[in-house]
C-alpha cells in the first residue's frame, strides 16, 4: 500500500506547475519540470526543422530587397529623357527576381533598361544604336545598372530623387509625362504624370 507521502507526491505531480510550491516532493517536481523543458525544446526544434524557422529567417532577409514592387507601380518603371542624349529613348522596366549565375532565383527585383544612342543626340535622320542593359533594385529608391555593354561601370548606382534617376556623375534621367488620350483620360485633362506615385512616396 502507498504511503501518505507517496500519494501526496503523485497528486502534486499531476497539478500544473504554476499551481503549487516546491516542498518535500521537490525531487519528483524537479524531474517533471526537466521533462517539460525537454519536450518544449524538442517541439521547437521540430518546428524549425519543418521549415517554420527557415521561413521566418528567409522572410526577414527578403523584406528589404522585395519591399519595392515590380511592374508599373515601381517608381523606376517608365520612360525618361537623358540630357546627354537628347531625343534618345530611355526606358526602365522593373520585373520579378531574375536568375543568378548559379541558376538560383535572386531575392532582388530585376531592372531592364533599354534605349538608343545617336551622335550623341537622336536627331531626325541620325543613325542610332540600340542597347539593352540589366540591373537590380536594391531598395525603393536605389538601383544598380550594368553599363558595361556601353563601356561604362558594371554596377552604376542610380538614385530616385522624386522626379527621375540621378547618377554619380550628376547626370539625371527625368521621367517623362505621359499623355492619356483615352476617354477616361480626357475627362481629367488628358495628362497623366508618371511621377505621381513616386512623389507620394517621397513625401
Amino acid at each position: 500500500m502507498l504511503s501518505k507521502a507517496a500519494i501526496a507526491c503523485a497528486l502534486l505531480a499531476a497539478v500544473p506547475a504554476a499551481a503549487y510550491t516546491p516542498s518535500a516532493c521537490g525531487g519528483v517536481l524537479q524531474l517533471r519540470a526537466q521533462a517539460e523543458q525537454t519536450v518544449s525544446r524538442r517541439a521547437l526544434g521540430a518546428l524549425f526543422a519543418g521549415g517554420v524557422g527557415a521561413a521566418l529567417v528567409g522572410g526577414a532577409e527578403q523584406a528589404d530587397a522585395v519591399s519595392a514592387r515590380a511592374g508599373p507601380n515601381n517608381v523606376f518603371t517608365g520612360q525618361y529623357e537623358d540630357p546627354k542624349h537628347l531625343g534618345c529613348p530611355r526606358e526602365i522596366k522593373i520585373t520579378g527576381a531574375g536568375l543568378g549565375p548559379d541558376g538560383r532565383r535572386s531575392r532582388k527585383l530585376q531592372a531592364i533598361v533599354t534605349g538608343a544612342d545617336g551622335n550623341p543626340a537622336c536627331d531626325a535622320g541620325t543613325e542610332v544604336k540600340k542597347w539593352r542593359l540589366v540591373g537590380t533594385v536594391e531598395s525603393e529608391d536605389t538601383v544598380f545598372i550594368d553599363f558595361s555593354e556601353k563601356g561604362g561601370p558594371k554596377n552604376l548606382l542610380g538614385k530616385w530623387d522624386g522626379s527621375g534617376v540621378v547618377f554619380p556623375d550628376g547626370n539625371k534621367w527625368t521621367k517623362k509625362v505621359v499623355v492619356d488620350n483615352t476617354p477616361a483620360g480626357k475627362l481629367v485633362g488628358g495628362k497623366v504624370v508618371e511621377t505621381k506615385v513616386a512623389e507620394k512616396k517621397a513625401e
